[in-house]
């Protein structure tokens, strides 16, 4: 069984994790806090491991990057690389889960057919900092994420590169067109 984090690519690089989106507000709970994040080709790759070793067979695997991005520096990169602009606010988990749980118990009478985000269980959910390792799956398969992060935003973002070789996902992604490719250029290029 594979269990993937937020997963985040091409066209989807704005993951529910990130907070909340009012315009271009962006009101970041928890900012500091590290994101369980797994780009879409760590997925891919790690499926088609699984898929052929037999020593993953009843085995559970989380699908996660290293150690998670923060959540600031990761939407700081996705506002840059999509182009949106924005302003960033940060808001501190404990403060933001209290104001939540005091306005659906008072203003909001406990209706469950608010916006997820109003609710607390959901609201948890989404936006509580849990972390997860991809432990697992680098002892019993020795499987490591392909890209590192910069090589993801260059291809969520900008140019499209090969792999590390070894990789069982695939070999290109997208067309490789360039976009903001200074902002999210890996290092060594």
């Amino acid at each position: 069984m594979l269990r993937p984090a937020f997963i985040w690519g091409r066209d989807h690089g704005y993951v529910a994790a990130l907070g909340l989106r009012v315009s271009r507000l962006d009101l970041v709970i928890c900012s500091l806090s590290r994101c369980s994040l797994t780009h879409v080709e760590h997925c891919a790759d790690l499926f088609a491991v699984s898929a052929t070793d037999s020593r993953a067979v009843g085995q559970t695997f989380n699908v996660v990057a290293a150690v998670g991005e923060r959540v600031w520096p990761y939407l700081g990169a996705h506002l840059l690389g999509g182009g949106e602009g924005g302003i960033r606010i940060p808001i501190p988990y404990r403060l933001a889960i209290v104001l939540v749980r005091m306005a659906y118990a008072t203003v909001f009478a406990r209706n469950p057919k608010l916006p997820n985000i109003l609710i607390p269980c959901r609201f948890e959910s989404r936006l509580k900092p849990f972390r997860y390792t991809n432990r697992r799956a680098r002892e019993v398969l020795g499987w490591e994420p392909p890209l590192d992060f910069r090589e993801c935003l260059a291809r969520t973002y900008g140019v499209a590169r090969p792999l590390r070789s070894g990789s069982l996902a695939r070999e290109e992604y997208g067309d490789g067109a360039s976009l903001h490719e200074l902002a999210v250029r890996p290092q060594g290029d």
